[in-house]
């Protein structure tokens, strides 16, 4: 039996990746109706990895490649919505 990620096993970047991109692909369809926010969750033990930058490249690059993201960090989007009434 293979374990999963939550339980010990190997981690499937490959599927990884593939779920982030699906993830937003939802949230960006959605999008053309109302504002939605996909909020890129890493961990440093995690990506911090020479090995798996490239999973995060690509992520990172598939997302940007959209026209209308707005790719901020955590400050600029409080700052944002701060200055919504």
């Amino acid at each position: 039996m293979v374990k999963t990620i939550l339980q010990g096993g190997p981690v499937q970047w490959g599927w990884i990746t593939l779920t982030c991109r699906d993830a937003f692909d939802v949230l960006y369809g959605d999008g053309e109706k109302s504002t939605r926010f996909y909020s890129l969750h890493i961990h440093p033990w995690m990506i911090g990895q020479p090995a798996r930058f490239r999973f995060l490249e690509e992520v990172i690059r598939y997302i940007a490649g959209h026209i209308g993201v707005w790719n901020a960090t955590a400050g600029e989007v409080a700052a944002s919505i701060r200055r919504v009434p």
